[in-house]
This record gives C-alpha cells, sequence and structure tokens, in this order.
C-alpha cells in the first residue's frame, strides 16, 4: 500500500530546522476513496490512539462512511526525517510527513499553529502559526530576524 506524504517548501531565513511534535494537531480535508463522500477540517494527533471496532489494529483517525461498512483510518508512518524541514532543505521540497491511509484519501492539508522553529544560534520558538505560509520574529539575543516564508505543501 503507498503512503500519502505531506510535502512543503519554504524559503527560510536564519532557520536550522522547521518541526513538529508528537503532539502536533494535523488538519485535512478528506475524501471517501471508494464514493465522493467528503469531510472538511478533520483532526488529529501522532499521539491520538483510537481502537478500530471488530480488529486487533489502532488508528490516529477513524471514520465511518455511511455507504461503507468498515471503518477507514489514519496512520501516521514514522519516516527518517518525519516532520522536519532542515535549513539544507531551503526552498526545495521535501516530504514532511507520511500517512498510511485506508479507504481515505487525504485531499487538502491546513498547517495549523503549533509548528516548532529552531533558529541557527540555537533558540527555538514554540506555537508558530504558518497558515497565513509566513512567520517571522526577532531574536534579541543575536540581533537577527528569524522568517519563513513562502510555504508551500502538497498531498500527494
Amino acid at each position: 500500500m503507498k503512503n500519502t506524504v505531506v510535502r512543503i517548501k519554504a524559503e527560510l531565513e536564519n532557520v536550522k530546522r522547521l518541526f513538529c511534535d508528537d503532539e502536533y494537531l494535523w488538519i485535512f480535508n478528506i475524501r471517501d476513496s471508494t464514493s465522493s463522500l467528503t469531510r472538511d477540517n478533520i483532526q488529529f494527533r501522532k499521539t491520538d490512539i483510537l481502537e478500530i471496532p471488530n480488529s486487533r489494529g489502532t488508528a490516529n483517525f477513524m471514520i465511518k462512511w455511511t455507504e461503507y461498512p468498515k471503518y477507514s483510518t489514519i496512520n501516521f508512518v514514522n519516516t527518517k526525517n518525519s516532520c522536519s524541514y532542515e535549513e539544507v532543505n531551503n526552498n526545495e521540497w521535501r516530504d514532511f510527513a507520511s500517512f498510511e491511509c485506508r479507504g481515505i484519501e487525504l485531499i487538502d492539508f491546513f498547517p495549523s499553529n503549533n509548528f516548532i522553529v529552531e533558529d541557527t544560534k540555537g533558540k527555538l520558538y514554540y506555537d508558530v502559526n504558518l497558515s497565513d505560509q509566513n512567520w517571522c520574529d526577532y531574536n534579541e539575543e543575536h540581533e537577527m530576524c528569524v522568517g519563513i516564508y513562502n510555504l508551500e505543501y502538497e498531498v500527494n
């Protein structure tokens, strides 16, 4: 089964790493893979563990479509560089997160406000909001601007 990947690209200014932790709130629009039914703004975290009824498996997100008797699920897949976009990737497309989807297609991704940014001097910025594709701050101790600009993302 092919995983669904969220890829990102951004211009970084004095940013060593853009990342999110296990508590990051993933927000997507989804579609039933067997029909045209959709749901908007579904939300889940990597730490959400749901028991799938009549199964030994678990999922991070689960839905039962009206047209389909089984539950459709999404599970986060850990990969080598999961949820991290580094300085060396500046302005290049990179895989950011991977999901195993059963009975669900991820249509749109919506960045939320709980990213973490590490600047080139090691300072961490929490609850970074990238919903408008740009963010900037100022490191007063080192007198430098820190920013993420023109964030783009795709789901495939």
